[in-house]
């Protein structure tokens, strides 16, 4: 068969398939479409349809999705496709499962939820590069419409509703910035719903101004000098916490971050250059660092474990993950790094536990800052822009004095 065809969804006897080319297709130019029939006539439904598949198909082999899974994945992406058709018909959905047309009277959390839904979507086929702090951001908004407001419906939202959600958030103990964070995820939902589904509803959020944080305290800190001696002689007092010095090298020398770490492979590595290639997912390029003999004496040390267990090292293997050596497979997450590295390190040394790794980050900017060389601090940690480097900056913003007579001897 040159063309597989994948059901859909069935509302109201229309049966939506969705056509696309098997292997054994041939054709120059292969053909992506949604079929449906109404009133004896057969349509077809191209719009993003092949650029939709392609992105999810190269996802699909990447995570070896099982034909089921990927049956039901393809029909929740294609879902927006079938409520195109059936909005243009005026028809509604007698089941439920291609997914409720938003209105002013569509239920608050109901709507919030199909939001998360939608972001799902968005990140399987590629246009988000992740949904963990949304999926956050949506349990909070769930535990606080369950309890103070289950039945609210659009229409009747107001900014009250917002302020209520916001001081509910405060009494958790949530910093100014952690809030502020949760009403810009708000803001977005809004924007879907005013945007995408056209729901004529001002956004209440814009009504609500930003907490301050001004006088809240940094998340992350200057490290003073003791404390990060005291830090390199701890992780080099055992060689369980190789990896754990190896992290913080790379996050305090070319301050990267720790994600940026954990997904290194052996073929970012080259030894004799003494270069790492980095993935910056903000930014979405690669960009090259070079580290300190420091680093590279580490990382012969995880070749060389990794030589020494008969493991041959593919270019695809992860270089923090196994003990010392490294990891074939899926890279560690970041619970995972917190659980089998940092937790361990911080019981074994409880005078060291209030040190975050991202900590080495702002104290680099912050001691290499005031050196005066900012620019080549921003080229050091990848930022496209001066201002991100001096949110960095812990430093004092005191500037030298320069004198009248050495002005004018600039010519």
């Amino acid at each position: 068969m040159k063309y597989e065809r994948i059901d859909l969804t069935t509302v109201s006897n229309i049966s939506f398939k969705l056509i696309i080319p098997t292997r054994k297709n041939t054709d120059k130019y292969p053909k992506y479409y949604i079929e449906y029939t109404l009133n004896g006539r057969q349509f077809q439904v191209t719009k993003n349809v092949k650029k939709v598949f392609l992105a999810f198909d190269s996802w699909a082999k990447t995570n070896k999705l099982s034909k089921i899974e990927r049956v039901d994945r393809l029909r929740e992406l294609f879902m927006q496709n079938v409520n195109e058709v059936l909005n243009g018909l005026n028809i509604a959905d007698d089941k439920g499962y291609a997914g409720k047309v938003t209105n002013l009277y569509s239920g608050v959390l109901e709507s919030i939820n199909e939001f998360l839904e939608y972001q799902k979507q968005q990140f399987a086929i590629g246009e988000l590069s992740g949904i963990v702090n949304y999926s956050d951001r949506n349990k909070k908004l769930n535990a606080f419409f369950k309890t103070s407001y289950p039945d609210l419906i659009i229409k009747e939202l107001n900014a009250l509703v917002w302020d209520e959600f916001r001081n509910s958030l405060k009494k958790q103990g949530k910093a100014n910035s952690t809030v502020n964070q949760y009403l810009t995820y708000v803001k977005s939902w809004y924007h879907w719903i005013i945007n995408y589904h056209e729901v004529p509803v001002i956004n209440h959020t814009n009504k609500l101004k930003k907490l301050d944080t001004s006088q809240q305290p940094k998340k992350y800190k200057d490290l003073p000098v003791p404390i990060i001696e005291d830090f390199f002689n701890a992780v080099k007092s055992d060689e369980k916490w190789l990896r754990l010095e190896l992290i913080a090298r790379l996050v305090g020398g070319n301050t990267v971050r720790p994600v940026q770490v954990r997904l290194i492979q052996s073929k970012h590595i080259n030894l004799d250059a003494q270069i790492i290639d980095l993935f910056d997912k903000k930014s979405k390029k690669w960009r090259a660092i070079r580290v300190t003999d420091n680093v590279i004496s580490l990382i012969k040390i995880i070749y060389q474990n990794s030589e020494k267990r008969g493991l041959e090292v593919h270019a695809d293997d992860y270089l923090i993950g196994g003990y010392n050596a490294f990891k074939r497979g899926k890279p560690y997450t970041q619970n995972m790094i917190k659980d089998i590295l940092v937790v361990p390190f911080r019981n074994a040394f409880p005078k060291l536990k209030d040190v975050n790794i991202y900590d080495f980050k702002h104290t680099s900017i912050t001691k290499a800052s005031k050196n005066g060389n900012l620019l080549e601090v921003q080229k050091r940690a990848g930022h496209s822009k001066i201002t991100t480097t001096q949110i960095y900056d812990r430093s004092d913003s005191i500037s030298g004095p320069i004198t009248m007579e050495d002005l004018m001897l600039i010519k």
